[in-house]
């Protein structure tokens, strides 16, 4: 019986260690991976389908979208900062997996959390993908 609890008690730390460096993982400053970000819009819209990479970049600038223009923050306490062409949102977030919710205004958007890339879906088939700096 002893034997059985102490492995249970094993199995139990192993997983809380886990869970605890995936969020650890996850905290962290992100920019945008315009090149991703780029490659999915072609794959979801007919629109950029035809374009290079830096046609699309170009036409994103003259409506002052670049990568400076993106970022996001999410930090230990469970709370993230957005930023988006000067405009900022704030809110929180939780990791359950591989899904990130970030809520907003109890307005929550989940994403996806892999390979320490941050993906959401946005808008009209729009993917943003953030990766940490």
């Amino acid at each position: 019986m002893k034997r059985i609890l102490s492995l249970m008690l094993v199995v139990l730390l192993v997983a809380a260690l886990f869970v605890g460096c995936s969020k650890s993982d996850l905290v962290g400053t992100y920019k945008i991976d315009m090149d991703s970000m780029i490659e999915a819009s072609k794959e979801e819209s007919d629109e950029f389908k035809d374009k290079s990479n830096e046609e699309i970049k170009d036409l994103l600038k003259q409506a002052g979208i670049s990568e400076d223009s993106f970022g996001l923050e999410i930090k230990d306490d469970g709370k993230f900062t957005m930023e988006f062409a000067g405009d900022k949102e704030e809110g929180t977030w939780k990791l359950d997996g591989s899904t990130l919710t970030l809520t907003v205004d109890n307005d929550p958007l989940e994403c996806d959390y892999e390979d320490g890339k941050i993906t959401m879906e946005v808008g009209s088939g729009t993917t943003l993908i953030f990766i940490k700096k």
